[in-house]
């Protein structure tokens, strides 16, 4: 693939695109938005990949590479408050299996988006480390050694890290959150 291979890259689009979109889908509320943040990375991914120092995984660096456009545009672009929302999420708790922050629990009604606005608002202002260790371990399943890699840290700092994120959205999430 670092020769240029076009089969060898396509290959790879079609393996790591769901990733790279459920990343999208974490940080985006339009489709579009996804759309334009999934054919960035792969742009990215095709310009560097001869940087790619085999040191870690090929997907390791992919989420690197993902993870850190997404933030990047996030706070370039959308970094700007959100009104006041009138009602009230009824949501299980964030402790629970069925995860309500996953993108495919999400269609395209429009509560469905008002909700994951809400929730990315709210991991939005996770510091970025709680943010990032959050979504690997809580929304993709990587395991803490597999996040610990990516972010280079250790395992336990990945336990800390995710352990801050969900006590911060508790808190965060307090005004909007209702358990039932």
């Amino acid at each position: 693939m670092q020769a240029g291979n076009q089969d060898a890259f396509r290959i790879l689009v079609e393996h790591f695109e769901p990733m790279i979109r459920a990343i999208g889908y974490q940080l985006f509320i339009e489709e579009k938005e996804v759309e334009d943040f999934t054919q960035e990375v792969f742009i990215k991914i095709y310009l560097h990949i001869s940087k790619f120092s085999k040191k870690s995984s090929l997907s390791t660096w992919i989420y690197r590479i993902a993870l850190n456009h997404g933030i990047n545009l996030k706070h370039k672009y959308y970094n700007t408050p959100l009104p006041p929302i009138s009602h009230k999420i009824y949501a299980q708790d964030l402790d629970s299996n069925n995860n309500l922050l996953h993108p495919k629990t999400f269609n395209n009604s429009v509560e469905d988006k008002e909700m994951r606005k809400i929730l990315n608002h709210a991991m939005d202002k996770l510091p970025k480390d709680q943010r990032v260790a959050f979504i690997l371990t809580h929304i993709e399943d990587l395991t803490y050694f597999e996040v610990a890699e990516i972010m280079g840290k250790t395992p336990k700092a990945i336990d800390s890290l995710t352990q801050r994120a969900k006590n911060n959205l508790r808190k965060y999430l307090a005004n909007y959150y209702y358990h039932s």
